[in-house]
């Protein structure tokens, strides 16, 4: 959060907002970006994540549309596995 905050991310102009939920078993950060088609802009931002938490390359991030999210009320359930 403090990366995104700092103008640190790769792309950081098309996150809209950020949330960190910390659950019992694990916490979620989820990172709202302008434009899910914008294939180059999400694995860009994936990527920049990844590097500012020091997550191994292999790591797999998920990731789903915010119309996706309308659709079933929720942010982590039929996500798209993005590597």
């Amino acid at each position: 959060v403090l990366a995104l905050v700092g103008d640190q991310l790769d792309y950081g102009d098309n996150i809209c907002g950020a949330v960190l939920s910390i659950r019992f078993n694990e916490d979620i950060v989820s990172v709202w970006n302008r434009n899910a088609s914008d294939h180059q802009a999400v694995m860009a931002l994936r990527d920049s994540i990844k590097r500012h938490l020091k997550l191994p390359h292999s790591y797999v991030m998920e990731y789903k549309p915010h119309d996706a999210s309308l659709r079933d009320n929720s942010s982590y359930r039929n996500t798209w596995l993005r590597g």
